[in-house]
């Protein structure tokens, strides 16, 4: 957020129960409650137009309080963040305008798309944690000694961590 006070003014929120807040024990945490959280914020900063950048849990908070209040919303950014089954027809219909070309609802969205769009051999490889590692990262990267008596001696261990893991090993199996 450095670079946007050059421009613009920006505030973050730290909902209720996440980050540095404090999570009160009363409170019902639900949609409903966090919409009103960000329409106070608002309200006492006397806010009635934003362009709302919404982020993780903030996403569906922010998507459901702008449906509501489409008066008070410019624009809106959605980055990583979740859409639940209940969703209102409202939030499915804006979310489906982000995805249909020529139907964006603001200028920008047609010059992020492509980035999105690239042919899968350009993405970046990010293997299922139990798929092997693909071949290029697969000879940098030594394999773990399969059981605890070669752990001291492994090649990939520096030869004086070797030589002292191998005496700490030794004096704890001799019980001293």
């Amino acid at each position: 957020m450095p670079e946007f006070p050059k421009t613009h003014r920006a505030l973050a929120i730290d909902l209720p129960g996440y980050g540095l807040s404090d999570k009160p024990l009363d409170a019902k945490y639900n949609f409903t409650f966090y919409e009103t959280i960000l329409e106070d914020f608002l309200d006492a900063l006397d806010i009635h137009d934003t362009d709302l950048v919404v982020h993780d849990l903030g996403g569906p908070v922010g998507m459901f309080w702008a449906v509501r209040h489409p008066q008070r919303v410019k624009n809106i950014v959605v980055l990583n963040t979740l859409v639940y089954p209940e969703t209102s027809w409202a939030v499915k219909l804006f979310l489906l305008a982000l995805r249909t070309p020529g139907r964006a609802p603001g200028p920008h969205q047609g010059r992020l798309r492509p980035q999105h769009q690239r042919p899968p051999r350009n993405r970046p490889q990010a293997p299922h944690p139990r798929s092997p590692p693909p071949p290029h990262l697969r000879r940098e990267r030594p394999h773990p000694p399969r059981h605890r008596q070669n752990h001291a001696t492994h090649p990939a261990r520096p030869p004086r961590h070797r030589a002292h893991r191998a005496s700490r090993l030794r004096a704890l199996f001799a019980g001293g």
